[in-house]
């Protein structure tokens, strides 16, 4: 087997491995692994967050003083006491003192002037020993003594976070903490060891009581164990046997030991024989008790002293106060019943006005439909009104004839299967032939010739091009025109010269052309009330129009013959020396 070694708690808890890598890191020395305690106390509650100022009692080694720096506002105050010194934390002031002593509370008071506390937070703990009960205690009173000068330091609706033992003495502190604070909170956070007995309380909102009674912080009192039940119990029938008391002196608040009981009060208690206990006379103060006929004069001598009454009378009484009671609680009941019977017809009344209520809805609701009713007659009026002065005005303008509404619809179901009973019924459907067949005089698409949108140029025995772009066949022209450089130059100057070829012949070529096609053109056609405003002829037109033709810039600074024939010369030389003939 392998040799078991033995190693500390502190060495496997994980928040002491954290406390040491980040006090290393952040802070250049060790933080407190108690630091984390309040880190997620402070998560849960956000107390740090809107504190201005904070006072750690029991701050060494000053883990907690940190973690309320960091968490607290800017330019925040934080003071930590402890009887052992404090390691300087940059924007934190450190006192040593006892925070049993009031030295101790006058140096924090210094330190704040005006200011009051918003939190106060107690991590304090006595050096423990081997007697769990007495380390206990002193834990408790150590706790006592911080909320003490807690509530002479903070302000009203502060925090007081603190840690105390479970022990007997924890009910006393939460009682002690619920009268001085709204909220008080028992938490546990996981930074504490399960095996820990420590728990923190997080008491929040303080009071500040204009006047503290001293024994709500006195150990003495807050801790005495108290003996709740009575050792000595009152025998109501047997007060001849009861033992003598030991002369233990009078009460603190009672200096006697007569008792006097209402009998309005001795009515209402729920138990005669404990109220009889305590009481030495009856007071018959209501009249109506001491006037009813079961308060005998005997009942009323018997209230007067009940310390001295036998069984018969206490009995007597019990009796009485039986009879009473059960009168009073049957009154009780009549009262109940006819305040029942009062809120039974208050609901009847009210059911019948909401009847009511709901009658004037229904009638308003049906007056509204009504009304709706007759707006839709009204609409409805108004459109075949206005439906009928068309009609009227379509017939003056005799756009429709009186009687015939044109084409109708004989039944509306004319498409339906319905109609079909019969095979032959189903045939006649299906070879229905028209009545009337429409006889088209063109000829069919089959039949018409497609015209060509591209005429393809055959040169041998085709068609043929004349000048002027129109198509003639070879046999439509006796003498076509030949075709040759020559022409065409002429042509070209005769067009740019505005000498081509003159209307008439374009009239002629245009009438050949078109004389095969069935197309006759004349010059009768010509409108005779288009008349021409230049008097001169065709002749001087044609002569006017070259002599502007030659007058353009282009023509001005023209060569002479020389030139050109020189620019010939030259050219025939170097075709020579190329080689040419």
């Amino acid at each position: 087997m392998g040799k078991k070694t033995k190693i500390g708690k502190q060495r496997k808890d994980k928040y002491y491995q954290l406390a040491k890598e980040t006090g290393n890191v952040a802070f250049k020395y060790v933080l407190s692994r108690a630091a984390f305690k309040l880190i997620q106390l402070n998560r849960k509650f956000e107390f740090l967050q809107k504190s201005r100022v904070c006072v750690d009692l029991c701050a060494a080694p000053g883990g907690w003083m940190q973690v309320a720096k960091q968490n607290m506002p800017v330019s925040s105050v934080v003071i930590g006491v402890d009887l052992f010194p404090i390691k300087t934390i940059p924007g934190c002031v450190s006192i040593k003192g006892d925070i049993t002593t009031d030295e101790c509370r006058v140096a924090i008071e210094k330190e704040l002037q005006a200011w009051k506390a918003d939190v106060v937070l107690h991590d304090g703990a006595p050096n423990v020993g081997k007697n769990w009960l007495h380390d206990a205690y002193q834990q408790a009173c150590l706790t006592l003594s911080a909320l003490k000068l807690a509530t002479r330091i903070m302000r009203a609706g502060g925090w007081f976070v603190t840690k105390i033992f479970r022990s007997k003495d924890y009910q006393p502190l939460m009682w002690v903490f619920k009268q001085l604070f709204k909220k008080v909170h028992a938490t546990k956070p996981q930074a504490s060891r399960v095996e820990s007995a420590e728990i923190f309380v997080v008491c929040q909102a303080y009071k500040a009581p204009d006047k503290l009674d001293p024994r709500f912080l006195n150990a003495k009192h807050v801790f005495e164990e108290l003996d709740l039940e009575p050792q000595n119990k009152l025998s109501v029938f047997h007060p001849e046997k009861q033992k003598k008391a030991k002369p233990e002196g009078y009460p603190e608040n009672d200096y006697t030991l007569y008792h006097t009981l209402s009998v309005r009060q001795f009515l209402e208690s729920e138990s005669a024989v404990d109220a009889l206990q305590g009481a030495s006379e009856i007071l018959l103060d209501d009249p109506e008790v001491e006037n009813h006929p079961l308060t005998t004069a005997e009942i009323k001598e018997c209230c007067k002293d009940i310390k001295v009454l036998g069984r018969k009378d206490l009995r007597a009484i019990l009796s009485w106060w039986k009879a009473l009671k059960k009168e009073k609680t049957e009154a009780n009941k009549k009262s109940e019943e006819t305040t029942n019977e009062s809120e039974v017809k208050e609901t009847k009344e009210e059911e019948d006005d909401e009847d009511e209520r709901d009658m004037e809805d229904l009638s308003r609701q049906i007056s509204e439909l009504q009304d709706e009713e007759a707006r839709e007659m009204r609409r409805k009026r108004k459109r075949t009104n206005k439906e009928r002065k068309k009609l009227q005005d379509k017939l003056n303008l005799k756009m429709i004839l009186r009687g015939d509404e044109g084409p109708k619809l004989e039944a509306a179901d004319m498409f339906e299967l319905k109609q079909i009973h019969s095979g032959k019924a189903l045939e006649n459907v299906i070879d229905d032939t028209p009545d009337v067949l429409a006889e088209s005089e063109s000829e069919s698409d089959d039949e018409i010739p497609k015209k060509r949108k591209v005429v393809r140029f055959q040169k041998d025995g085709g068609d043929h091009l004349d000048k002027s772009g129109t198509f003639y066949k070879p046999g439509d022209i006796s003498e076509p025109e030949e075709e040759s450089d020559s022409d065409d130059s002429d042509d070209v100057a005769r067009e740019g010269l505005g000498l081509g070829s003159s209307d008439e012949e374009k009239e002629d070529k245009f009438s050949k052309v078109n004389s095969n096609k069935g197309i006759k053109r004349h010059k009768e056609d010509e409108n005779p009330l288009i008349t021409d405003l230049d008097p001169r002829n065709k002749k001087q037109k044609k002569s006017h129009k070259a002599e502007l033709w030659f007058e353009k810039d282009v023509f001005k600074n023209l060569e002479n013959e020389a030139d050109e024939d020189y620019e010939l010369d030259e050219m025939i030389e170097q075709y020579k020396k190329k080689g040419g003939k």
